[in-house]
């Protein structure tokens, strides 16, 4: 099967956590070892520990190929359910006619000297080859037999060019089975050669401290891949590769010590482009931070990351580099996060589904300096080699990951809400969601104190604890204890008929009570865990509290879907939308939340469609920093980066500093990207902004910003014209072609939505839809385009016998 587009594997490759520690069997340091302890900065092929899951129990990075016979290709234990990450497991080649089957993987490698070990094991009879190749070149174990007991095999191997592949065989009679594990290729000596910049001077080579940690050896070969490829020029390791003793790089810990010093006070992540007599110095305060020096000092030589994958990707050629001035860099916001769906639809009538790749999605994220990324519930891990980002626990947890009723409710009756003299943890207003807790009861208090501390302990890396009510409709509960939280002179009716409206809801704000039993956890955190966070959704109730004040322990995340439209501005002082927003985060501010954070939502209806929002994401994250003292973002912002990367770039680009100028980001984006066509798409982009904000479509009594009435058919069908134009300036370049095509289908699609939602519906609107429909899928077959499941579904599956 042919994969689609962002799916091909970009030029960095994954590194296991294993690979970067000191440990016996890692790359020895080719000149003075005594000065440089044993390290390994070299790349590995990705999904090496088989932590992956693509779909159909196969594990993602790896292809299947079948030489004879016929054969299932599984990880062990077997990937079950909707998760695709999961503990380092096997590969497995399952024999059902006996024949011959390998996995391969294409990897890029800088030229040098490299050394590759797997584990393997299998049912007595069976046998196995590792192939490790180049071009030219090839060696092999030769036919192994195998054993229950687990065997690890190396190889080492000269690379003259970038790619290199692996191939796992396996050999076997029916019922015979082989596995692979811990695929791993260390660099035993790459080919160095000093890299000029423009005035004459060269990087020698690069520094690292003596004991690196995982995410200073990927930096390094973040710079030598990128530099590589730039200029043909590989800067050596000094201690693993030759180095002349001239002008060298000095990355984190090894930079100049008292330049490092200008970060001690600053946030975390903050960083420092420093260069000096002895040569150039990229360091951050964190293992994030040095990841992003280095990958600023690439964006000043050219390069840009678009969205995840490779298409997404620029990387000039370069003869020689430009030198780059002294900078501070220091973050406006702490939490800089976005949300994505897992799940990626072929064109085809069968909705053929495939995990997207999430490593992919990993090195984007923190090339544009973004730290959090969450598919629900926790944020992911980016790992050891990527700095880790911000990991917390998240999601809806009173009835869920602190109590769910389905575990404790037989026994602990009492922790759920009483609702009319009976106590009830689960609602009957339908979709019948779990309710809310008895927050005031003792026992669940002390318990929910110590299940934190256990998390804790089990997450050591996390920095947050969940304590979010739960999402509604539910009931809230009745206990004496309870309503004694609320304040005092408010009705009580939970009255929930009228659905979906309930206009009989009487209600008083219920943060206090909500707030009351986090800060009780949060103040006994405090003594066992001073530097951990208890994070409290405002779901329950966006009113501030009258009674509580905020624990300093407490991250408030506030969550209201007003409505408001996109093109207004969070402090529009004639907005009554924007008004109430402001009261919310003015009160949450003034109850002492020092770690306020905001729950952003894009359009979770079209999650392949173009925001063109690049306004309220700008207006909305100035006004928390400047206004309100945000420090975090992570919602649900559905839109995936590919159908507007440009929205992704203002959002980034304005969490690190929210003076960012939005349209700047535009006309800037669209140069680095579209080369010959971004003038015609910094023109398509600026005017579907400038369209937006002369909306009136936000005065609509029924507005809400999924139907997306901002934009007319008119200006849409302008829109397009502007894109057909810049495919005409891409003449015979593919890649630009293709990057070109992923917007007219994202702007097709929009169009498609917008002719769904005309209030009025004439034949001509109708002909407009089903036009876009037809380009949209038409687009999708020609270029296998992925998308996800509600755009899948709103376009119909297409196949070459029913394309347009």
């Amino acid at each position: 099967m042919i994969r689609p587009f962002y799916f091909v594997r970009s030029l960095t490759v994954k590194f296991l956590a294993i690979a970067f520690v000191v440990a016996a069997g890692s790359c020895l340091a080719a000149e003075s070892p005594e000065a440089h302890p044993e390290f390994v900065a070299g790349p590995l092929p990705r999904n090496g520990d088989f932590s992956r899951y693509q779909s159909h129990g196969r594990p993602a990075e790896w292809n299947p190929a079948v030489e004879s016979g016929k054969h299932d290709f599984r990880l062990d234990p077997v990937a079950t359910g909707r998760e695709f990450l999961f503990p380092p497991s096997a590969a497995v080649i399952a024999t059902r006619e006996a024949g011959r089957a390998y996995y391969f993987q294409e990897v890029p490698l800088l030229p040098g000297e490299y050394r590759l070990q797997v584990e393997t094991s299998g049912t007595v009879g069976a046998t196995t080859q590792i192939v490790f190749a180049t071009e030219g070149a090839e060696v092999t174990t030769g036919l192994m037999d195998l054993a229950e007991d687990w065997k690890r095999n190396e190889l080492s191997l000269t690379v003259p060019q970038r790619t290199a592949t692996i191939r796992l065989y396996a050999d076997s009679q029916a019922g015979g089975v082989v596995r692979f594990r811990r695929v791993r290729i260390d660099s035993v000596r790459l080919k160095s050669s000093p890299v000029p910049f423009e005035d004459g001077a060269h990087i020698a080579g690069i520094v690292l401290p003596l004991d690196p940690t995982a995410a200073e050896s990927f930096a390094c070969y973040e710079l030598q891949s990128y530099l590589h490829r730039m200029t043909g020029k590989t800067p050596g390791l000094k201690g693993r590769d030759h180095v002349e003793q001239r002008f060298l790089l000095y990355l984190g810990r090894a930079a100049d010590t008292g330049r490092r010093s200008e970060l001690n006070e600053q946030p975390a992540d903050s960083y420092l482009i420093h260069s000096d007599d002895q040569g150039l110095h990229l360091a951050g305060n964190t293992d994030t931070g040095t990841l992003y020096a280095v990958y600023d000092f690439l964006k000043q030589q050219g390069c840009h990351w678009a969205f995840p994958g490779q298409l997404g990707e620029v990387v000039p050629e370069r003869k020689s580099l430009q030198r780059v001035a002294d900078r501070l860099e220091i973050p406006d916001f702490e939490i800089r996060g976005f949300h994505q769906l897992a799940q990626d639809f072929f064109p085809g009538p069968d909705l053929a589904w495939i995990y997207f790749n999430i490593d992919d999605q990993f090195d984007w994220a923190l090339r544009n300096r973004l730290n959090a990324l969450w598919v629900g519930g926790a944020s992911l891990d980016f790992e050891a080699h990527r700095g880790h980002g911000w990991v917390q626990d998240s999601g809806h947890s009173f009835n869920a990951s602190i109590a769910p009723h389905a575990t404790y409710f037989k026994d602990h009756p009492e922790w759920y809400p009483l609702v009319n003299g009976k106590r009830m943890p689960v609602s009957d207003i339908p979709p019948q969601l779990p309710n809310q807790l008895c927050v005031s009861n003792p026992e669940l208090r002390d318990y929910t104190v110590e299940l934190a501390r256990a998390y804790f302990r089990d997450h050591p890396r996390t920095k947050v604890f969940a304590m979010n009510p739960m999402d509604g409709p539910n009931y809230n509960c009745e206990c004496d204890a309870c309503r004694a939280l609320d304040p005092p002179g408010f009705e009580w009716k939970q009255d929930f008929s009228g659905f979906p409206v309930f206009p009989n809801l009487k209600l008083p704000p219920l943060s206090d009570r909500y707030l009351n039993y986090v800060n009780f956890v949060a103040e006994r955190l405090a003594q066992s865990h001073p530097d951990k966070l208890i994070e409290f959704y405002t779901y329950a109730s966006r009113e501030p509290p009258l009674r509580e004040r905020v624990a300093p322990n407490v991250m408030v995340k506030y969550i209201y879907l007003t409505g408001r439209a996109v093109n207004v501005s969070l402090m529009n002082p004639h907005d009554s939308k924007a008004h109430i927003e402001q009261r919310h985060l003015a009160g949450w501010r003034d109850a002492g939340s020092r770690h306020l954070a905001y729950y952003n939502y894009g359009d979770w209806e079209h999650p392949n469609a173009p925001l063109f929002w690049y306004f309220q994401i700008s207006d909305l994250l100035q006004n928390l920093h400047r206004h309100y003292g945000c420090r975090g973002l992570m919602g649900e912002t559905h839109t995936q980066v590919q159908n507007d990367p440009v929205w992704y770039a203002v959002m980034s680009q304005t969490l690190w500093s929210t003076k960012t100028d939005y349209r700047q980001v535009i006309r800037d984006f669209c140069h680095s990207f579209y080369g010959a066509a971004g003038p015609d798409l910094t023109d398509y982009y600026l005017s579907m902004d400038q369209a937006i904000l002369a909306s009136e479509a936000g005065k609509r009594t029924d507005y809400h910003p999924n139907a997306r009435w901002e934009l007319s058919l008119e200006q849409l069908a302008r829109g397009n014209a502007l894109l057909d134009r810049a495919l005409a300036k891409a003449g015979n370049d593919e890649q630009l072609k293709l990057r070109i095509d992923l917007v007219r289908l994202s702007h097709a699609i929009l169009t498609h939505v917008r002719s769904q939602n005309e209030t009025t519906t004439t034949q001509d609107i109708q002909a407009i839809g089903q036009t876009a429909l037809k380009r949209a899928n038409a687009l999708r077959l020609d270029r296998g385009f992925v998308v996800k499941h509600p755009t899948a579904r709103s376009l119909k599956p297409v196949s070459p016998s029913n394309a347009p």
